[in-house]
């Protein structure tokens, strides 16, 4: 285990929900909690002379997490917020909700990202996964990410050294803040598209149980959530983990899941998946701990 005086060694019970939506209760880790960005590089540097490495903490909608106490986890949630806004050029801190910016930014007439309405993350988590929906993705309006780098040196990067693909930016740090360029949008029209995609979500994702969102990539000829369906997996469980009978790309804590259980509903959702359809899925969720 990290010997650091500013470290918090097991997790508290208050914290679970903050840093995984699975919201398993068997979570252990060693978190550190910065109130600034000099605490929060001051912390890396330390990290990086005992040779060890971290993982970034943001609105933890895609982290699984088990038995983690060798590893360093670092939140957001106490850093600052802020946001500044000239014209279509936004900078904003990585850990804005993105459902509490959305509105901030209609305040402003300025729209683009509705897409991501309803997603419970952080904005640095929806750059880090490229998250997007309904044909969109937030590498079309990243311009700019700062980044606390893995030696704790503050950097900057632009769009086009990230990198993004299909669910991934190549972001090696952690994100601090990012300037957004996004287009103008009438406050009423903006306000019905985070409506009209919000309800949509709660139609067809199981948003009443815990969840990290779809589980697994789509590969190129289908999507993982008809795969899954196909080999007639909805609502099959392991101990408190279920495959959706909603949406079959989701799976649910449903009754006090524990890694273990999601672990091994994930290993037979691959396995079948692969045996029917020779496709091996690509987890789109990180899995961190035993």
């Amino acid at each position: 285990m990290f010997d650091s005086k500013v470290l918090n060694p097991i997790i508290l019970n208050e914290l679970r929900k903050k840093i995984s939506n699975f919201r398993n209760n068997d979570i252990k880790a060693q978190v550190f909690v910065p109130k600034d960005i000099s605490s929060l590089q001051e912390f890396i540097r330390e990290i990086y002379s005992a040779g060890q490495h971290f993982f970034p903490l943001g609105g933890g909608s895609n982290l699984l997490i088990g038995n983690a106490e060798n590893d360093i986890f670092i939140c957001d949630f106490a850093l600052p917020k802020a946001i500044n806004i000239k014209g279509n050029e936004v900078e904003i801190s990585s850990n804005y909700n993105i459902n509490v910016l959305l509105m901030k930014l209609l305040q402003h007439n300025l729209g683009g990202l509705e897409f991501l309405a309803g997603i419970p993350a952080h904005l640095g988590g929806i750059i880090k996964m490229n998250a997007g929906a309904y044909g969109h993705s937030i590498s079309e309006f990243v311009k700019e990410v700062t980044i606390v780098d893995n030696v704790g040196k503050m950097r900057k990067l632009k769009a086009h050294e990230l990198n993004f693909s299909y669910r991934n930016a190549n972001i090696d740090g952690f994100i601090i803040s990012a300037k957004l360029v996004l287009p103008n949008e009438n406050h009423l029209s903006g306000k019905e598209l985070i409506t009209s995609y919000i309800e949509n979500r709660r139609e067809k994702q199981p948003l009443n149980y815990p969840n990290l969102g779809c589980f697994y990539k789509n590969p190129s000829k289908y999507s993982a959530g008809y795969l899954i369906d196909k080999c007639g997996l909805k609502g099959f469980c392991i101990g408190g983990a279920c495959v959706s009978n909603k949406h079959a790309n989701f799976i649910i804590n449903k009754n006090d899941a524990t890694f273990e259980d999601v672990q091994k509903l994930m290993q037979k959702i691959e396995t079948d998946v692969f045996a029917k359809f020779k496709i091996k899925l690509e987890r789109e969720i990180k899995v961190i701990g035993k």
